[in-house]
């Protein structure tokens, strides 16, 4: 939905929306049905129109929301989110240089998982219980590796699909070392995040939702990586 937006009429916006549908997030939100998955998405969505509107009054809910739906998840994506717009608001994001950078949506997830650990502690629950079982595996770094290599060839083969190319053309557009190292760094946070919590596919692809959101519009809205052809008119000579 937000893709859709952002492009707008004279975008290519059906492209993006495309990209959109047949990525592995759709799918995953169909596998996942009943799961917090779903909400956690909605969230990430929603942190993304707060983002663009520059609205002091979303920007709060939109980091205290995630918080509280999937703290660790959260964390990770702001973090990426907020390195990828380094990269890209130097030369394609101009106009959206009063957007706040994404890294303030940190402070008001911790305040969400703050009043979410207290509010299960004052039902005798420990907040941690299920999120942090991983820590606890004896075998931690052989599972890690193994399940990296067993989900290695399905990520490649489904991650994204026709996203794949927009995540390489988006490798495109830095100019200097220190955005490259920025954009790297982007990408690199969401496949450790998956790695170390041994949560594979379902990890890497709900951490990257901004990035892939921000660079199909950046990419498909770019002249020079994504140039959009007029329809041909049979009675133009």
């Amino acid at each position: 939905m937000w893709v859709w937006v952002e492009l707008g009429r004279s975008q290519p916006r059906a492209r993006g929306f495309r990209i959109a549908v047949l990525g592995p997030l759709t799918g995953l939100l169909f596998l996942t049905i009943g799961s917090y998955d779903p909400f956690t998405a909605l969230g990430l969505v929603f942190a993304l129109f707060a983002w663009r509107t520059h609205s002091r009054l979303l920007f709060l809910p939109a980091g205290f929301y995630p918080g509280i739906q999937h703290f660790e998840q959260s964390v990770a994506v702001i973090i990426s989110w907020s390195l990828l717009t380094l990269v890209l608001r130097e030369d394609f994001l101009k106009t959206w240089l009063s957007c706040w950078n994404p890294i303030w949506l940190l402070p008001r997830a911790i305040v969400g998982k703050a009043a979410l650990s207290l509010i299960l502690f004052s039902q005798s629950i420990d907040p941690s219980e299920g999120r942090i079982h991983w820590l606890g595996c004896t075998n931690w770094l052989k599972q890690a590796i193994a399940g990296s290599v067993n989900f290695g060839p399905v990520l490649i083969l489904s991650f994204f699909a026709a996203a794949w190319a927009i995540m390489i053309l988006t490798l495109m557009i830095p100019n200097t070392w220190r955005r490259r190292i920025y954009l790297l760094s982007a990408l690199l946070i969401p496949a450790l995040f998956a790695v170390i919590t041994l949560n594979h596919t379902q990890g890497f692809v709900m951490v990257t939702i901004p990035l892939v959101a921000l660079s199909t519009v950046v990419v498909l809205s770019h002249p020079r990586l994504c140039q959009n052809r007029e329809p041909h008119d049979g009675s133009r000579n």
